[in-house]
């Protein structure tokens, strides 16, 4: 059995849709069950082998799956609807992350790098080592993890290593360009409009240097537009001049407010998360904040202060 984390993005769908693949050229008989699968990744699955876990009581009995692999989180819990029935102790489980997180006692097997480009390199990495030969089947999902988790080869983690990778893929069949197209240029009317909300309700703090925009949870549920398809609502965020820190925060449920970081330059964004009790990476972190927006808003603001503070006092020594 194969999952990720919850509100997947295409590092997660993409892993996990390559890894079924690759597995079952080896004769394996792999299922990715996932609590969500967001509108803009759907046609990676177009033959539906994807069992999407609406309620935890639907996961079913799992017994008959010999192993568990994760990918993409070390978090049992943010497995969403998954997680009861896969960590009950019944099955070894295997976790595969290149996040910065501390091993979990709950995985036998772990292939941790933080310094991947993304999920999908190391599934390519595991697909090499058991011997499983490349095709577009198989590299259009490893593709799509790899692109996107980079910016389409436009953000920092684009290494040599992620761009070779690429070239494998592309030498494999993958054509990126209708990729490109389903992923950035197919979205729903209702997903087009709440980009112009989200534009609306920016805000420049910071002298500018911080840019941040909310949305509450009324304004959601008027959108009709489901949380899974908010992925890239912060993108545009980071294109005003000036900026080093981007938030967006959004409210799913009355009270509870996750925020999304993004760095663009110097300040290191997994430490403005893990101060607020979440994680991530050097240049995209995020948390989840209970209470008013007023509170909220103010305890990030402030620890985006003191980071960009910390920031530029290293810059000066390193000067």
């Amino acid at each position: 059995m194969i999952t990720s984390h919850v509100n997947g993005d295409g590092d997660a769908i993409g892993s996990a849709l390559g890894l079924a693949r690759g597995l079952e050229a080896l004769g394996a008989e792999p299922e990715v069950v996932l609590a969500d699968l967001p509108s803009r990744y759907r046609f990676l699955d177009s033959a539906g082998a994807v069992r999407v876990i609406e309620r935890p009581s639907a996961a079913g009995d799992l017994e008959g799956r010999d192993l568990g692999i994760v990918l993409d989180t070390t978090d049992p819990e943010r497995t969403g609807t998954v997680q009861a029935a896969l960590f009950d102790g019944r099955r070894p489980l295997a976790c595969i992350d290149h996040h910065l997180a501390d091993p979990r006692p709950e995985y036998r097997y772990r292939l941790l790098r933080p310094d991947a480009a993304a999920t999908g390199s190391l599934v390519l990495e595991l697909l090499d080592h058991l011997g499983v030969a490349l095709d577009a089947h198989i590299g259009e999902p490893l593709f799509v993890a790899i692109a996107t988790d980079t910016g389409w080869f436009r953000y920092s983690n684009t290494s040599a290593s992620a761009l070779r990778d690429a070239a494998r893929l592309r030498e494999a069949g993958v054509d990126p360009e209708p990729l490109f197209t389903r992923i950035y240029e197919s979205l729903d009317l209702g997903r087009v409009r709440l980009q112009g909300v989200v534009l609306d309700r920016m805000r420049a703090d910071l002298d500018g240097a911080f840019i941040w925009a909310d949305l509450d949870h009324e304004t959601i549920a008027r959108s009709g537009v489901p949380r899974t398809d908010f992925e890239g609502l912060i993108d545009p965020l980071r294109s005003v001049r000036g900026v080093e820190v981007v938030a967006f925060l959004t409210e799913p449920s009355p009270g509870s407010w996750k925020v999304s970081f993004r760095s663009r330059g110097a300040c290191n964004v997994r430490t403005i998360a893990g101060r607020l009790g979440g994680g991530g990476h050097a240049r995209a972190a995020g948390c989840t904040i209970e209470g008013a927006f007023a509170q909220v808003i103010e305890r990030v603001r402030d620890e985006v202060r003191g980071e960009l503070a910390r920031a530029r006092d290293r810059g000066a020594e390193n000067d």
